[in-house]
């Protein structure tokens, strides 16, 4: 029987196209502050993204999905003024209703009162052709 030839291909692992990231905490203020930032060669998929309430009085929330160089807007708004309960925490995004960022778009966000609201969460970095 004659040699066959065989055919490979390298095939990347797949958890090495996919990593954790965490979105660290951020105070929020009244004016928009930069909550997490997509790496420029990955897109950014957000798994949780939880803002607490530091005060006994009821606050609100703003989120926006800014795409890279860009700027917060109503066009880019995706939670508007949700409220957060005093001592409570609210859920923005949960593994039942995601975000996805491009590459180099932002998470931004802004509360009623400074410092009286917290934001954080974590998500996944996808690199390269990921199915």
């Amino acid at each position: 029987m004659k040699d066959q030839l065989r055919f490979t291909t390298d095939v990347e692992n797949r958890s090495a196209l996919k990593a954790p990231r965490p979105i660290d905490i951020v105070q929020l203020q009244t004016t928009v502050s930069t909550v997490a930032t997509a790496r420029t060669d990955a897109d950014f998929q957000i798994e949780s993204l939880v803002a607490n309430n530091t005060s006994g009085t009821a606050d609100y929330v703003t989120v926006h999905l800014v795409p890279s160089g860009g700027s917060a807007s109503t066009a880019n708004t995706i939670a508007y003024q949700v409220v957060v309960a005093g001592n409570g925490m609210t859920v923005i995004f949960d593994r039942e209703k995601q975000g996805l960022l491009q590459p180099g778009a932002t998470v931004q966000a802004l509360c009623g009162v400074n410092d009286r609201v917290n934001i954080w969460g974590y998500g996944f970095d996808y690199q390269g052709v990921y199915s």
